[in-house]
């Protein structure tokens, strides 16, 4: 006679076989960037330019030039110093993307898993997507990394037993999230601090709710109240983290609502289930009150210029929160195939759209090719949608010329500084603001500038084309669509639409 227990029942084998084919296809989404040829990675190719300048710095090659000493904005930069000194610009920056993504994606599931006390492999698909969502491509490193981080603590602290080296363990990892960016660190501590108090005996959870999230919303008033902070048009909207999914024009939006309708669905299934146990619904609340409540443009201590995009870089936060309490209710094989049809049908959108900027990216590495090496360069050039196009510039010049309107000196917000005379990149905040908003006039000589833009202006020629600056000419920048390969005239009221065009 068989054992008893020595076979799987057989909706335990198939649930198995689902469960690893659900993994594999999601991992898949999450490195999916590393396939693209010009990976439109945003802020991120600032950072690979900004690591190659500091090595300049360290060898004494870029005088003007300085590290300021500190203790955030530094958890990418320093790792991508030490790839430049063995991989291209190209493979330091892949290398980056798929650390960041695999490890973001893993610790989002630990924190499902540990928070909800639900097997959550169904929500893989949704997790996956807003992996490589809005916050990764805009090329946010150092905070995307700060909340992967973050993540894993609080997901090493959500176990039912926490022992006294998870512990000092999740305390180490929320330290070492505050050198990439201070608020993904505080959300884990404050999100640390609530799931242990929702798991000792005798507390009631709706005070505490109202406390965490209610606090959340006061602190960010009172920050906008000081002046210093302020919040944008439609930011409540940011609450439930599905927002994530409009990464660039206006078809995103779809994605948007399918992923908020699923979410929804789930939640009231696990409500009419009684499944709504645990920290995870006050864990969400407290996540969503962050990202609608955080004014979206902050002016840190010691910045020159506002940090921007705060509440749209929360809103991943809550999206996890959410998924967390969808993952409570029961398996649903329905909402498993609309998750896949959601995610599926998002990543082939993606991808297309990917496969644009690529193109773009590669014209603006081609165009880079005709200034002269070690020459100073301009992108003079912004699209429509969330995505910061000139940002191409900057890992374009890595290794080979100057990016003259790179944000990170004149912001003062990262450890490289300059001097007003310095002969590498605008050295003041007056003048980089005025380069940022389109005013910008050209030095006298020696100072020599190029100019990227398109080739031909008010054409259906997506080309760019480097060429000489007149000293004294004002560098209006141009209108390059990629999604459609316009630029020029006929396309300006598409990318004047949408006022979030790149700011550092």
């Amino acid at each position: 006679m068989e054992p008893q227990g020595t076979t799987a029942p057989p909706r335990q084998r198939w649930l198995s076989r689902v469960d690893l084919s659900i993994f594999l296809v999601s991992l898949a989404v999450v490195n999916a960037p590393a396939l693209v040829p010009y990976f439109p990675a945003g802020d991120l190719h600032s950072h690979v330019y900004n690591a190659w300048l500091a090595s300049l710095v360290e060898r004494g090659e870029a005088p003007g030039l300085w590290l300021a000493p500190g203790w955030t904005n530094r958890l990418v930069d320093v790792p991508l110093e030490g790839l430049l000194l063995v991989l291209s610009p190209r493979g330091a920056e892949r290398v980056v993307l798929v650390v960041l993504a695999n490890l973001f994606f893993g610790s989002a599931f630990l924190f499902v898993r540990n928070v909800s006390g639900r097997r959550c492999w169904e929500w893989l698909p949704a997790l996956a997507v807003l992996t490589v969502g809005w916050a990764f491509q805009t090329g946010l490193s150092n905070w995307f990394a700060s909340a992967a981080l973050s993540l894993l603590a609080v997901g090493l602290l959500s176990g039912a037993r926490v022992h006294a080296r998870r512990l000092v363990a999740g305390l180490l990892i929320l330290a070492l999230a505050a050198i990439g960016n201070p608020l993904p660190a505080a959300w884990g501590l404050a999100t640390g601090a609530i799931v242990w108090l929702l798991r000792r005996p005798g507390l009631r959870p709706v005070p505490i709710v109202v406390a965490s999230a209610g606090g959340a919303l006061a602190v960010g008033a009172a920050v906008v109240a000081s002046g210093i902070g302020a919040y944008r048009s439609g930011q409540l909207l940011a609450f439930s983290g599905a927002d994530q999914l409009w990464v660039f024009d206006a078809k995103y939006a779809l994605f948007t609502l399918l992923l908020a309708a699923v979410l929804a669905w789930a939640i009231r299934d696990a409500h009419r289930e009684g499944a709504l146990a645990g920290p995870a619904i006050a864990v969400a609340l407290f996540s969503a009150a962050c990202a609608a409540g955080t004014p979206d443009t902050l002016l840190f201590p010691g910045y020159e210029v506002p940090a921007f995009y705060l509440s749209r870089r929360a809103s991943l936060l809550a999206g996890v929160g959410w998924i967390a309490v969808a993952a409570q209710a029961r398996f649903s094989p329905r909402r498993l195939a609309m998750l896949c049809a959601v995610a599926g049908s998002w990543t082939a959108l993606v991808l297309v759209d990917w496969a644009r900027l690529s193109a773009f990216h590669e014209a603006m590495d081609a165009a880079v090719h005709d200034v002269p090496a070690g020459g100073r360069v301009v992108a003079t050039v912004f699209g429509p949608g969330r995505y910061p196009l000139h940002r191409s510039l900057d890992l374009a010049c890595t290794g080979r010329c100057f990016a003259w309107g790179n944000y990170e000196a004149p912001t003062r917000a990262f450890r490289m500084r300059a001097s007003a005379e310095n002969p590498f990149v605008i050295g003041t905040t007056d003048a980089f603001l005025a380069f940022d908003a389109g005013a910008y006039r050209v030095p006298p000589p020696p100072l020599e500038l190029w100019k990227i833009g398109p080739c031909r202006r008010g054409g259906p020629d997506a080309r760019l084309c480097a060429s000489r600056a007149t000293p004294g000419e004002v560098l209006v920048p141009s209108c390059v669509d990629p999604f459609v390969r316009l630029v020029g005239s006929g396309n300006v009221d598409r990318c004047a639409s949408d006022l979030d065009r790149a700011r550092p």
